[in-house]
């Protein structure tokens, strides 16, 4: 649970920005702080947001200092797919606006992430991992074959592949 009276100006805009999108994502907050993360300031939030369709599945977006980041972690190494978002305390209200509206995508199945596959020299210098996790635009998917990615997650399963059993 957060302590609405310890966050820090950062976070306190964060937070009303991403629950003015997402108002059922309170549930979701929790403090984070240099005790979780060295970028972390004193004060700062983050969220961890299940996905609806993969229960093993986690979107975070995690407050660090003057960036957010959004992570979608599926549960397979090397590492979650990251987008960053880096601010200045002035613009701070347009930051957190540009981030619900990427999260708001992510939920419309506008953005999905992927699993694509390393290429021969990927492979070569990266032998723990045979694919990388993505954030990409769901008309990439249109303009090339899904079957080239390893992987495709959408929020609700819809564009997701291969196919989830239920998706709706």
């Amino acid at each position: 649970m957060v302590k609405r009276g310890h966050l820090n100006d950062s976070a306190k805009v964060l937070v009303e920005e991403l629950l003015a999108a997402f108002p059922s994502w309170d549930q979701f907050l929790s403090d984070y702080g240099p005790a979780d993360d060295t970028d972390a300031e004193p004060g700062s939030v983050q969220l961890a947001v299940p996905i609806p369709v993969y229960q093993d599945h986690t979107l975070r977006i995690l407050l660090r200092g003057n960036s957010v980041e959004i992570a979608y972690d599926d549960a397979r190494p090397p590492g979650p797919a990251e987008k960053l978002f880096i601010f200045e305390p002035p613009e701070l209200r347009p930051a957190a606006r540009a981030i619900a509206d990427f999260l708001q995508q992510l939920l419309a199945e506008e953005i999905v992430v992927v699993r694509e596959p390393l290429g021969f020299l990927g492979r070569l210098l990266r032998r723990d991992c045979t694919d990388l996790a993505w954030f990409r635009g769901a008309q990439e998917l249109a303009a090339t074959s899904a079957r080239r990615y390893t992987k495709v997650y959408s929020w609700r399963g819809t564009k997701s592949w291969p196919p989830v059993a239920g998706a709706a």
